[in-house]
């Protein structure tokens, strides 16, 4: 989003200063132009921002949380069972 708000930003002070005088109308392919460059714009941000987030849920939330969390539990559960073994004799 910065980046496209930057983009915005400098095609409007490139618009503005281009506006000197009537002489130095704005032409509708400009325009286009520069609507075009914006929309690109913003459709690279937005992947960017889709592929840092399923980055993000692969690599950090998959790896870093939930394995972990997996671990923890399968090692209460047997834990528990081996617990139970040696109460029962051997057997649940």
């Amino acid at each position: 989003m910065a980046g496209a708000l930057i983009v915005v930003v400098v095609l409007a002070a490139i618009v503005i200063g281009r506006s000197d005088g009537p002489e130095d109308q704005i032409t509708a392919a400009e325009i286009e132009e520069a609507e075009a460059a914006v929309k690109w714009t913003f459709a690279y941000v937005s992947d960017v921002g889709r592929r840092s987030g399923l980055a993000v849920r692969d690599e950090v939330f998959e790896t870093g949380v939930m394995q972990p969390m997996q671990r923890a539990v399968r090692a209460a559960i047997d834990g528990e069972t081996r617990t139970r073994e040696s109460k029962n004799g051997g057997s649940i």
